[in-house]
Order: C-alpha cells, then sequence, then structure tokens
C-alpha cells in the first residue's frame, strides 16, 4: 500500500480483509495501518525506493492511493520493473493532476463542464494546474497574486513591485503558513525578486526573469534588489531565449554574490512557464523546483 493518508488506511483495512491476503505492507504509512500490516519509510514518490522495497520483500501487487505518485509515473516504473500495479498511468493520471487536461478530455469527448477562459475575468473560478496542483495536493497552501497592484494589498503606490506581495504574504501568514516561497514566471519572476529583500520569506524561484523591467514598471529593477535578497534563490532559463537571454540571467547570479542561489540552464529556445510545461524539460525543471521547496519550506 503506498500512501500516508486517510484513503490509504481505508484501502488498507479492505485490503486486510482479503482471504488472499498473506502480507501487508505499507510505504511510508501512518499509525492506523500499522495497526494492520508494517510500515516502510520510503517516499510514495520515490520510484527507485519503492521498487526496490517490493522486491525484497517479494511483493506481489502494489496499491497506489495518492495522485502525486500517480502523476509523477510511479505505476509506470513499477511496472517497467516486473511488479503488478492498481492505479493509472503516468498518461492515465493527467485527468486529476492537470485542469487543463481534464478540461480537454471533457470537451472532446462532450461531456457537459463549465467554459474556460484564456484569460480570467469575473465570474471565474481560478483551478491550480500542473506544479501549484501537485503543490498543494502535497500539503503546500499555494497563494496567486497579481504583481500589477490590481487591489490585492493598499501597501505601496501604483505599480510598487512589492504591493501585492506584501498582501499575500501578509494573508498567508494570518493563516498559519510558517514559512514562505515566492514564485513566478517570467514578468512575475522579476516582480517576486524584485519584492523578496523587504518581505520575510524562505526562498525565491524565479523562470526566465528578465533583470530589469524598471521602463515598464515604476523601480522593477530585479538586478539591484537581488544584491539585497537575503533568501535562497534558484532561477530556471533557457540557453536559446531572446527575452532574457542567458547573459542577464547570469548577471543575477553576480548581483546575488555568495548568498545560496541555484541558476540552471536549459538547451533550446523556451520561455518561463514553457521549463515546466513542455516535455523536453518538464521533469527536470519541476524536481528541481519541488526540491527547493522542500529544502527551504518545511514548515510550509
Amino acid at each position: 500500500m503506498v500512501g500516508s493518508g486517510g484513503r490509504e488506511h481505508a484501502l488498507a483495512w479492505k485490503l486486510a480483509q482479503s482471504p488472499d491476503l498473506e502480507e501487508l505492507h505499507a510505504a511510508p504509512g501512518n499509525p492506523g495501518i500499522a495497526k494492520l500490516g508494517a510500515c516502510h519509510p520510503v517516499r510514495s514518490e520515490d520510484a527507485e525506493g519503492l521498487l526496490a522495497l517490493a522486491r525484497a520483500l517479494e511483493i506481489d501487487l502494489i496499491v497506489i492511493g495518492p495522485e502525486t505518485p500517480l502523476v509523477a509515473g510511479v505505476a509506470d516504473r513499477l511496472r517497467r520493473g516486473g511488479i503488478a500495479v492498481f492505479g493509472p498511468s503516468r498518461a492515465a493520471a493527467q485527468i486529476e493532476g492537470s485542469k487543463i487536461f481534464a478540461k480537454e478530455v471533457m470537451t472532446a469527448a462532450g461531456v457537459p463542464t463549465a467554459e474556460t477562459m484564456a484569460v480570467a475575468r469575473p465570474p471565474c473560478v481560478i483551478k491550480a494546474d500542473g506544479l501549484a496542483a501537485g503543490l498543494a495536493r502535497a500539503g503546500y497552501g499555494v497563494f496567486l497574486f497579481d504583481f500589477r497592484n490590481l487591489g490585492l494589498s493598499d501597501k505601496g503606490g501604483p505599480h510598487a513591485p512589492g504591493s501585492d506581495l506584501v498582501g499575500a504574504v501578509d494573508e498567508a501568514r494570518r493563516r498559519g503558513a510558517e514559512r514562505v516561497i515566492l514564485f513566478g514566471g517570467s514578468y512575475g519572476g522579476t516582480a517576486v525578486l524584485a519584492a523578496a529583500p523587504d518581505l520575510d520569506v524562505a526562498g525565491v524561484v524565479a523562470l526566465s526573469p528578465p533583470p530589469d523591467l524598471s521602463n515598464w514598471i515604476d523601480e522593477l529593477d530585479a538586478v539591484s534588489a537581488v544584491r539585497r535578497l537575503r533568501a535562497p534563490m534558484l532561477i530556471l532559463y533557457a540557453a536559446d531565449d531572446w527575452r532574457t537571454p542567458p547573459a542577464a540571467e547570469h548577471a543575477l547570479a553576480r548581483a546575488a554574490g555568495s548568498k545560496e542561489k541555484q541558476l540552471v540552464e536549459f538547451p533550446g529556445y523556451w520561455h518561463a512557464g514553457a521549463l515546466l510545461y513542455k516535455a523536453p524539460f518538464r521533469a527536470r525543471a519541476k524536481r528541481l523546483v519541488l526540491d527547493f521547496i522542500r529544502a527551504h519550506a518545511d514548515g510550509r
């Protein structure tokens, strides 16, 4: 039994009632599951660890409960390793892991569903997709913000780079968040880097951030801000991105100096969100972002 939540406890409880069951093991399990079988300290997203455990225990069937390992392709790896798995493949799990994919399937199949919008306008509902949805399922709170100062906070003047982020961070604190990571892509990446030095945050992640937007938005200059940044920083960028060329990203790294930082270059022409959603880069980029968030946002 893969997982550690209430759903997995219920599945384990029912599996334990089967007359065909010889042994029940769980990874990582929880105290409730421990009353039904042996628990092992292997994360549900660790496909190689689960495969090694299954082989060592001579497991006949693996049941995967949570969405996150399914979306990550854990079932595929276990099947390739010769283990029978109850749980969909990575491709099939996208119907749960990606709201965009689910909408496309429903539209193609003629299933009645709410209209989708290219640009959000009221009245509408915003649903997290991809990485944001994965973080939410993993137990992290995900807060959306608008760095153009569209009323989320009255702190700071018009177009002040930290105005909306101040409100978002304040609200996260009010809701009990202990550690906050700022995340943004393209112009949003510049915004989080520019605002971060004046906010109490645990880290900053930026995808393809243009270093200087001061001619477009007042004072939105990431280079000068990064010089004051005390929090860890992760920047992902594309080697052939003409919008934010590598030289610009290296200027940010130089500004960071000796502070804890990661600057990761990807080959090919892609910008910002493409690093997380285009197949050639998706797995590596998401792993880097998730590892950074786990390392610096333990308190969530």
